[in-house]
């Protein structure tokens, strides 16, 4: 007895450590519902027209399922595990499908890229640039709990993504997509989320300014609801569109598009496409998707130093004209070299390379194009095919008449659920088809003009 009374019982260890825990975190969750929320002038609204808005709806109502076994058969069709999809863990490759049926981002989207998709994690960062890139779109992130955060000030629109976090007193983190917003305010998504029978997909409604206690965002923050699941006491992030892709489709356009995708189907592998005129894409296939040791790193590189001072831009010369000729050697020890210079930051912000990261060894068939777009003829490479394989990259700039044209073209290892690539010779024919298409494409605008010489040196194409 005497023991017992020196020694506390278990419990009552539990019990004072749980005490411990909650005077330790209750400043935590009073900070960050203190936090401060976003300037008013940094609030954009939404862009989305009516009809873009009503495709939203539609795509995102395509994927209800009020049962499990309804949801169940939703998920799969995402295709995005190999028939392994499930509702509980559907949630970001929904918010993308929706997003992509509507046809509002990137239609050759990866779905698997966002399966347990984390915005911490660097790599993550990458798929987000990817799909909402900066130049594009609003970028957000508080650490206010949902049920803090002001949305009669700050209200949601529809086509934003957010990404919901747990925050200490959570069970799960989350990504939604905003599918409407109706004239009093009050904010609806098609999501996932568990119920006492099962994971189900459902068009539900997130807030209602006008009542706190009212939609998901009340629901997951209520502590009643904790063998549910829980979320957004971490506060969140939000992407919302300033400027939404709008590709053209018009009948010469869509037969392009069926044209490169019948060849990049065909010869296999990861491809990143973009043919652009007069600065507005034409065809863009993971156009913004940063890539590992891109085949043609000597673009940007070279776009960077034509905006460096001379004293800093001289000592790296040299090894610019090595990665200029297809030294590739060079153009990874120029890009090591340009990662650890300051004014590189803002070179690149200047150039309009978002997606670049010379650390990295990263770029995107964007930033290849904004630098070839950019870049006085005493710094255009002169090598403009970079063979590899699996990777292999493609760079032509001409003008038809009053049009200008680029062409970027990369191929990378074969990624989730993708087809290897055949092999360099089956790549190689394949980019080669991909610039005849988009050749023939230009000389529909008239007037026609000869072709650049450049072309005719560094592809077979009219031997």
């Amino acid at each position: 007895m005497n023991r017992n009374r020196r020694t506390p019982s278990l419990g009552l260890v539990f019990i004072a450590v749980g005490l411990l825990l909650a005077a330790f975190l209750a400043p935590v969750e009073a900070a960050n519902a203190a936090s401060p929320p976003p300037r008013p002038w940094r609030w954009p609204r939404g862009v989305l027209t009516p009809s873009q808005q009503q495709r939203l709806l539609a795509a995102a109502l395509a994927y209800v399922g009020n049962t499990p076994a309804e949801a169940l058969k939703a998920a799969r069709r995402l295709h995005y595990l190999s028939g392994n999809e499930h509702p509980s863990q559907e949630c970001g490759p929904l918010a993308i499908a929706i997003l992509r049926d509507a046809g509002l981002i990137d239609p050759y989207v990866v779905l698997h890229n966002f399966w347990l998709i984390d915005p911490r994690s660097r790599l993550s960062l990458r798929q987000f640039e990817s799909v909402f890139p900066h130049r594009r779109y609003f970028w957000f992130h508080t650490n206010t709990p949902l049920n803090k955060f002001d949305f009669r000030r700050y209200p949601l629109y529809a086509g934003d993504v957010l990404y919901l976090y747990a925050g200490r007193s959570g069970t799960f983190e989350h990504v939604l997509l905003v599918t409407d917003v109706d004239a009093a305010g009050r904010a609806y998504a098609v999501t996932n989320f568990n119920t006492p029978a099962g994971a189900v997909v459902r068009y539900v409604l997130l807030y209602d300014p006008n009542d706190p206690t009212a939609g998901m965002f009340a629901y997951w923050t209520d502590r009643r609801n904790l063998m549910i699941g829980l979320t957004g006491y971490g506060g969140f992030d939000l992407w919302r569109p300033r400027r939404v892709l709008n590709l053209p489709r018009t009948p010469q356009a869509r037969e392009l598009a069926r044209e490169i995708d019948g060849i990049v189907s065909a010869a296999g592998g990861h491809w990143s496409v973009l043919f652009w005129e007069n600065g507005a894409p034409i065809y863009y296939r993971r156009a913004e998707e940063p890539i590992g040791a891109p085949p043609l790193l000597a673009l940007p590189e070279a776009a960077v130093l034509a905006r460096l001072p001379q004293a800093v831009r001289a000592p790296l010369m040299p090894l610019l004209a090595r990665a200029r000729n297809g030294d590739r050697s060079a153009e990874i020890a120029l890009a090591r070299r340009l990662a650890a210079i300051p004014q590189v930051k803002d070179a690149l912000r200047e150039a309009g390379l978002s997606q670049t990261d010379f650390a990295a060894l990263a770029s995107s068939a964007w930033d290849e194009a904004a630098a070839l777009s950019s870049l006085p003829p005493d710094f255009v490479p002169s090598r403009l095919v970079d063979e590899g394989f699996p990777r292999l990259g493609v760079a032509a700039r001409w003008r038809q008449g009053r049009h200008s044209y680029v062409l970027i073209v990369f191929t990378s290892p074969a990624q989730y659920g993708e087809k290897k690539p055949l092999g360099a010779k089956q790549l190689r024919s394949a980019a080669e088809q991909i610039l005849r298409a988009v050749i023939n494409y230009s000389k529909r605008q008239p007037p026609q003009r000869q072709l650049p010489l450049f072309l005719h040196r560094q592809l077979p194409l009219w031997k």
